[in-house]
């Protein structure tokens, strides 16, 4: 058998083989793509499902196998999303030992997070179980899979921005309409604590313009309401007026039936083309709230590898700071825990610090 594998992979039959194309028998229904639709946020399905390709591509570097693009090329960790299927893969073969080769290649070769592989083992354990229940595997190998654990806790890196800061970030953005447009981006992610995904979510149907905020859907569907003060809110604006314009809704094409369209909220981002003509009809994608951030902070040093969720972190700090309960933190970002709260601006570890240093012997 060779050891190139291109597109839908090569059949083997080898017991065991795990880099092969997904054969479901009778049912032909792909554990992971059933996973995959019973997650509950689209947002969750794309992370997810990023983090499953990957997993096909890390099992076949670690097995000695090929991916191949359909010129023929080995495929890169970089082209992973974009030549990488959820078939390529049978997972009913993902056992143990194979999983903890995943995680281990993830923790030494990539040196990801602890909470980057909780995450990876979570979603191999949600292929799993949906394999079990499709029949492909016993209750036994699933019960070994999810005894699995990675112990610990990755510490957060805190990079919050500083008032002089905030104004020079601010300063260095151009005064055009691609500027206009990134200053309400900036104005919302610092002003008001959204994660980019949900930025970039935003539709006309969630701003709430006579209260200066937005109803956003965030992480496993749950919702809140976000306010921006006068500040931020004229940044907005600034944009809305000069550069968007007031259209509420935009037509695109039923998913059920390709010869009808459908009116639906209009994005809140549009995009701008490279000849420079804006498209509201193509919203902005989370990577490019993130590649908007890089290239405003390129060549600023102090402001190096500075990402969206820094400005997220800058908002929750400078509220904590602020005197702000806890609580209502927790319920400006969206998080479930008061504990995630605490984690996420370093409250605890400064509250240790603090108990230390009052020791006065």
């Amino acid at each position: 058998m060779s050891d190139a594998l291109e597109g839908q992979l090569v059949e083997v039959d080898q017991p065991g083989e795990l880099i092969r194309s997904f054969d479901g028998g009778r049912s032909r229904i792909n554990p992971a793509e059933a996973y995959i639709r019973l997650l509950e946020s689209d947002q969750s399905k794309i992370t997810m499902t990023s983090y499953l390709k990957h997993v096909i591509w890390i099992a076949a570097h670690v097995s000695g196998k090929k991916l191949l693009d359909p010129k023929g090329s080995p495929i890169k960790k970089k082209d992973v999303a974009k030549y990488v299927t959820l078939d390529m893969m049978f997972w009913p073969n993902l056992t143990k030992l194979r999983i903890n080769e995943v995680l281990q290649y993830l923790a030494t070769k990539q040196k990801s997070k602890i909470a980057t592989r909780q995450a990876y083992l979570a979603a191999m354990k949600g292929v799993m179980r949906e394999a079990e229940e499709l029949g492909y595997i016993d209750e036994k190998q699933l019960l070994s899979i999810l005894k699995l654990s990675i112990k610990g806790r990755s510490k957060p890196k805190i990079r919050t921005l500083s008032l002089d800061e905030i104004i020079e970030l601010f300063g260095s953005l151009a005064n055009d309409a691609i500027g206009t447009r990134d200053t309400a981006i900036m104005a919302i992610l610092l002003g008001g604590g959204l994660r980019r995904a949900e930025v970039a979510g935003l539709t006309m149907d969630q701003v709430m313009f006579h209260e200066q905020g937005f109803h956003v859907t965030g992480k496993g569907n749950k919702e809140r309401t976000v306010y921006l003060n006068d500040n931020n809110w004229q940044k907005f604006m600034a944009y809305m007026n000069d550069v968007r314009g007031s259209e509420e809704t935009i037509l695109v094409t039923d998913k059920h039936d390709p010869d009808k369209q459908i009116e639906v909220p209009a994005p809140v981002f549009g995009r701008f083309w490279k000849n420079g003509d804006f498209d509201i009809s193509k919203p902005l994608t989370p990577q490019a709230v993130y590649y908007i951030l890089q290239r405003l902070t390129a060549s600023i040093p102090q402001f190096n590898k500075l990402k969206p969720h820094d400005l997220r972190k800058t908002f929750a700090t400078t509220l904590v700071n602020n005197g702000t309960p806890l609580t209502v933190v927790r319920d400006l970002l969206g998080h479930s825990s008061v504990k995630t709260t605490e984690i996420y601006v370093g409250v605890r570890e400064q509250q240790l610090k603090d108990a230390a240093r009052a020791i006065n012997y």
